[in-house]
């Protein structure tokens, strides 16, 4: 998948008198709307690198079954995993490049999107935006540090490294405690996949492919707000400072609550990601008529209006979505959610699981 900055770009799908909101408030209920596609290319992103990450799992479990591991010793066991490593690096490496080529893409969209946003503002006062270079956009995805936690920060290609490492390890370790307790093959084997009672989320394959999952919806929230701010850094002359907006239920941080509205700086450090898997975003506060040096009087009173500098008052992603029409609500929870929500019976949180993905209604009932 493949975002459409022209297709998801309508200013004014969602108010036909926009002009009548101040322009900041404008960018923020569209860059609000542009999250959600962004989620759902983050989904999409995620399928793509766990289909490469699950045919090297599918083939280490093949090799280990045909491996014979029961009653092994050391020399067997280095052995084996010289063979697990030969499958797990060159996967994770394909996975980190089709991140890599993926990311690409996405800075380039979110970028046009982005100025699209300031120069649909900017439009009638004859004030053109700029775009990035893709070698500036190349080099947020290659070059510029990725938020993994309070750790630090690394480097896309670095992080699939250390995911690659990590995995290796964990199977490693639990071949070694099967040959402690003088496990069976199967039992080795069902430590790492799991158990069919657990739907097999309980195996070691799992939380390694979760911690995957995990790192690239963190490294797609990286490329989008990187992406924006080179559009921010190339327009500052028309921005007073950035807002900072996070997604706000169950599932939001406390780190990402205390920033949520807080207004910063040009050339702040403190941006999103602010941890792994964060979902918060920046938009710009775009200066009124008067700090920008023009005679609002030149213009319509409608225009007037929305250029007045204001910054946007504090907006929840659920006052945001009760606030829009039936259709849309239905485009963003499908039909059967839509229904409990704008009948109140269920806020956003609870259609929501620990992985962030949608609660499937036979469950939820």
């Amino acid at each position: 998948m493949r975002l459409k900055t022209q297709q998801n770009y309508n200013p004014k799908a969602l108010h036909s008198v926009q002009y009548n909101m101040s322009a900041n408030q404008i960018v923020l209920d569209n860059m609000i709307q542009r999250q959600i596609t962004i989620q759902r290319y983050s989904n999409s992103v995620v399928k793509d690198i766990l289909s490469i990450l699950n045919d090297a799992d599918k083939e280490i479990v093949s090799m280990l079954r045909n491996a014979d591991i029961e009653n092994w010793n050391n020399s067997k066991l280095q052995s084996v995993m010289a063979d697990v490593k030969k499958i797990i690096k060159p996967t994770y490496e394909k996975a980190s490049e089709e991140t890599k080529q993926q990311m690409l893409d996405f800075a380039d969209d979110q970028s046009t999107f982005t100025a699209k946003q300031i120069d649909n503002i900017l439009s009638k006062v004859d004030i053109a935006t700029t775009l990035p270079s893709m070698e500036q956009l190349a080099a947020i995805v290659s070059k510029t540090p990725i938020t993994v936690g309070t750790d630090g920060k690394l480097l896309l290609e670095e992080i699939f490294s250390e995911l690659a490492s990590g995995k290796e390890n964990h199977i490693r370790q639990a071949i070694r405690l099967g040959m402690v307790e003088n496990e069976t093959t199967d039992q080795m084997i069902r430590r790492l996949v799991g158990t069919k009672k657990s739907q097999y989320t309980d195996g070691i394959i799992e939380k390694d492919r979760r911690a995957a999952e995990a790192m690239v919806r963190t490294t797609v929230n990286h490329t989008n707000n990187e992406a924006a701010n080179l559009v921010y850094k190339r327009n500052q002359s028309v921005i007073k400072g950035l807002q900072w907006h996070s997604t706000l239920d169950s599932r939001t941080t406390p780190i990402c609550q205390a920033r949520d509205g807080k207004v910063y700086p040009m050339y702040t450090k403190t941006r999103p990601p602010a941890h792994i898997r964060c979902r918060s975003f920046m938009i710009p506060v775009l200066k009124s008529f008067k700090e920008l040096g023009i005679n609002a009087k030149e213009f319509p009173a409608s225009t007037r209006a929305s250029m007045d500098g204001q910054v946007p008052e504090a907006t929840t992603y659920e006052s945001w979505l009760k606030s829009k029409p039936a259709e849309f609500q239905q485009e963003v929870l499908g039909k059967e959610r839509a229904k409990l929500f704008s009948e109140g019976k269920y806020d956003l949180s609870q259609f929501i699981n620990d992985k962030g993905t949608y609660i499937a209604l036979k469950d939820l009932q």
